[in-house]
């Protein structure tokens, strides 16, 4: 992790992610910006939660790796995602491992100097706001189990958690962990994919080489 000592372009993410409310005068000399490189950690589970993170560019994996290495995915975080908000409320240690799939730049707000620099009211609510929108997201990943055929939801996977239209080291049993299906079925259905030109393997990494036909899958909120 990198701290980058740029405050006009601090002053510039608070503005984009629309949380200027949110903070009293004097927090911009405490706010820091955080840069993480492609598969860099973010959190480490059971770390003590020591920030409230705001993604602000690039894309994040949250996840569970028990004792033997087992791997589960959980959750793609997005911009202007906040990430650590239920260890904050809770006053707990980090729950899940979070990883950067592209390099992240995210505004961090010290746990230690939160309720010095931030509106108390403003700062809950936005924060009930995120945690809202983070279970009605499950709530659709789960009604899309029923709702849609696994190549919709691979592909709609796929976009999530490309970066300039290429996935790096893609991992099969990972994703088919995420969509709860076998990792059989998610080789014939990549499989597909490349038969209708809409990918290509590249390496290890796969490339979205057709737009207009994949966009014909991805799922719409």
């Amino acid at each position: 992790m990198k701290k980058i000592h740029d405050i006009e372009k601090l002053k510039l993410y608070i503005k984009k992610v629309n949380i200027s409310h949110i903070f009293k005068p004097n927090a911009i000399d405490h706010l820091e910006l955080h840069f993480f490189e492609q598969g860099e950690s973010i959190y480490f589970a059971q770390d003590r939660c020591e920030y409230l993170h705001v993604l602000v560019s690039g894309k994040a994996k949250v996840f569970l790796l028990n004792d033997e290495g087992n791997f589960m995915l959980l959750d793609i975080s997005k911009p202007y995602d906040f990430i650590g908000d239920v260890e904050f409320i809770q006053e707990k240690n980090i729950y899940h491992n979070v990883e950067a799939i592209t390099e992240c730049i995210l505004i961090a707000i010290p746990i230690i100097k939160i309720h010095e620099i931030t509106i108390s009211d403003e700062l809950y609510r936005l924060l009930s706001k995120d945690i809202c929108d983070k279970l009605i997201k499950t709530s659709k990943k789960f009604s899309q189990v029923i709702l849609y055929p696994i190549k919709n939801r691979l592909v709609t996977c796929l976009v999530e958690i490309s970066d300039k239209d290429r996935i790096n080291n893609f991992k099969t049993q990972e994703i088919a962990d995420y969509l709860g299906v076998t990792a059989r079925h998610i080789r014939r259905v990549i499989g597909e994919l490349y038969a209708e030109k809409i990918i290509e393997k590249q390496g290890q990494s796969i490339y979205i080489s057709n737009k207009k036909l994949l966009h014909k899958y991805i799922i719409k909120d």
